[in-house]
């Protein structure tokens, strides 16, 4: 008696509510629509950038010969007393071209993770008291499985026509990364009108998510989510689901995507750096650390210099612009002033990422509680440590908190050799 009243209540739910079947379909979309969605259209192409096309082998050889040559013939036309008239070399190097094709910043990229050589000549010319300089790009076998398109050496005519290609002239495709569907659901079924035909038909209104998925190796991750809108008609002319109109798709995923690349390698000059005023106690141009993890750095930072007066600052790059790391931090500390005035008391920690060196930089004030055996010891234990785990949040933390840990002892001691203006020489 129980199964049958059972029955006789599902039996009317289902009959009572149409809607509700409706709505429980929907939550199942199926394949043929997501393949309209994410297989059938450009959303499903991956992201990519142009780089300049490989240097032909033994290319700088020819340069360096051809440009000695016409040297000479200059030179003995001179002696001889006849006409000199320079001969005029043109050589384009895809190199020289990095401008409009992907920035210096996706070549630190590729030559990082040792995607690719660049080989360097110079040819001394004795006519003009000067020199000539040329770069050559060669790719390594490493990146091969991610090249999508390789263009054939052009002219400089040929760049005329860079608005009718899908890529400028000598440059080659690379594939970077995919968008990955993360979820597609419908967000409305309905029945309309197809307009110029008449005829009456179904409607899907669509939403999705995706993911970005790295594929050259190296590449920073990105972890956000993406989100695009779509709708979906049934043709009666030929009885195949279509996509209607283009996807709105917010394809703000490549763009943050390739600002993380010029971020993460951008090479900022020491000069500029000088010149720029501090104004955190945290400073990241690599893009490494989070906004969460720079404002909990900050905070604890400022506390400390309100508790103390000293005064820690935390600099991230990515290179160290062809100076040691010594002159970096001695040139950095005194231009920007870290510490205070009559105190001297200033510590400058330093982390030049991509050339993977770092340094603790201290102020005359603060030599006697940090010397550098323990400065030594804290680094070991501390910011080496965790950089080796590629917690890079934690190695500045932890570094900072047994940095105030070893002072807080002596900071009296320290309070009262500053009034007698008693800093170590």
């Amino acid at each position: 008696m129980k199964r049958g009243i059972l029955f006789l209540i599902t039996a009317y739910i289902i009959l009572a509510s149409p809607t509700f079947l409706i709505d429980a379909e929907a939550k199942k979309v199926p394949k043929y629509i997501k393949n309209l969605v994410f297989v059938d259209t450009r959303f499903s192409e991956p992201i990519t950038a142009n780089i300049p096309c490989e240097d032909t082998p033994g290319l700088a050889d020819e340069i360096r010969k051809t440009e000695e040559k016409a040297e000479q013939e200059y030179l003995r036309a001179i002696k001889s007393g006849g006409l000199a008239i320079p001969k005029v070399i043109i050589w384009q190097t895809c190199l020289d071209k990095t401008g409009y094709l992907l920035g210096q910043e996706m070549l630190n990229f590729l030559e990082t993770n040792d995607y690719v050589k660049v080989d360097k000549i110079t040819v001394n010319l004795k006519s003009s008291k000067g020199s000539k300089s040329y770069k050559f790009l060669y790719y390594k076998n490493k990146l091969t499985p991610y090249i999508l398109k390789r263009a054939e050496r052009g002219s400089t005519t040929d760049a005329l026509l860079d608005s009718f290609r899908d890529m400028p002239v000598n440059s080659s495709k690379i594939f970077l990364a995919s968008r990955k569907l993360k979820s597609i659901d419908y967000t409305n079924k309905y029945d309309g009108i197809l307009p110029y035909i008449g005829a009456k038909t179904q409607f899907y209104a669509l939403t999705f998510s995706y993911v970005l998925e790295e594929k050259l190796q190296g590449l920073p991750k990105v972890n956000n989510v993406y989100h695009g809108k779509a709708k979906a008609y049934f043709d009666p002319d030929d009885g195949q689901w279509k996509l209607w109109r283009k996807i709105e798709l917010d394809d703000s995923g490549r763009n943050e995507y390739m600002d993380l690349i010029k971020q993460q390698y951008k090479v900022i000059s020491l000069t500029d750096l000088e010149n720029a005023r501090l104004q955190s106690w945290v400073v990241d141009y690599t893009g490494t650390l989070s906004s969460k993890e720079i404002d909990l750095l900050r905070q604890k930072l400022n506390n400390y210099e309100k508790e103390s007066s000293n005064q820690i600052v935390v600099l991230l790059i990515n290179w160290l612009d062809g100076h040691s790391i010594n002159e970096y931090s001695m040139r950095l500390g005194n231009k920007w002033g870290i510490g205070q005035k009559g105190k001297d008391n200033g510590v400058l920690i330093i982390l030049a990422l991509r050339a993977r060196q770092w340094r603790i930089a201290v102020g005359y004030g603060l030599e006697e509680a940090l010397p550098d055996k323990l400065l030594g010891s804290i680094g070991k234990k501390h910011m080496t440590y965790y950089l080796k785990k590629g917690n890079y949040y934690e190695a500045i933390a932890s570094t900072i908190d047994n940095i105030i840990k070893s002072i807080r002892p002596q900071q009296k001691a320290l309070e009262e050799k500053w009034k007698e203006k008693k800093l170590p020489r």
